[in-house]
């Protein structure tokens, strides 16, 4: 299974449906690549190696290879293997979108535009980004507090003084339930 992105330069959609039929049409009329597309795969494999043209079976990201090959067109396809579809179209996205080229995820019903918006089925979709190399200490521990506070408060406890800590009694026991976490050990833990 794989997730195919098709990739041009212009015209920009104004739908999800404009930009299925834009890129049936780029397709059809057989126009010449856009320039961008030969810098688009460079970052791209520069990040995820392109796969040898004669063994799709490499264990790489790309459907097939030369990436460099599907960019002879108007329209640039680009295939991911499934399993490497979620970290890697934000990458493609985000790529792509910093050289000026559209988009169009048809699996997914979205198109992303150069300057950042998003067209599709859901309102408001920001542009995904590339996830962060490695999250820093103050990043784990306020990811944690935010997306565990609304179910301690739920559950009665309250902040406590230091704001990385909730507190709490029940019938059966005092709880205090604290977010923390160290940077010099390779294994975090939870304590409760």
């Amino acid at each position: 299974m794989s997730h195919l992105l098709q990739v041009w330069e212009s015209p920009q959609p104004s739908s999800v449906a404009d930009a299925r039929t834009i890129c049936q049409r780029l397709q059809r009329e057989g126009a010449a690549p856009s320039q961008r597309f030969a810098r688009l795969a460079a970052s791209l494999t520069a990040r995820h190696p392109d796969i040898d043209a004669d063994d799709t079976d490499d264990g790489g990201v790309w459907t097939d290879g030369p990436l460099a090959a599907n960019g002879r067109g108007a329209v640039f396809g680009i295939g991911i293997r499934a399993h490497a579809a979620p970290a890697v179209v934000p990458f493609v996205v985000a790529t792509a979108g910093a050289l000026g080229l559209v988009v169009l995820d048809d699996e997914s019903g979205l198109v992303y535009l150069p300057d950042g918006r998003v067209l599709g089925q859901r309102a408001a979709v920001p542009a995904p980004t590339e996830p962060p190399a490695a999250l820093t200490r103050g990043q784990v521990l306020q990811a944690l507090q935010q997306s565990l506070a609304p179910q301690l408060e739920a559950a009665g406890l309250r902040a406590g003084p230091d704001g990385r800590s909730y507190v709490g009694t029940t019938a059966a026991a005092r709880v205090r339930v604290s977010f923390d976490c160290e940077t010099r050990e390779p294994k975090h833990t939870v304590s409760v």
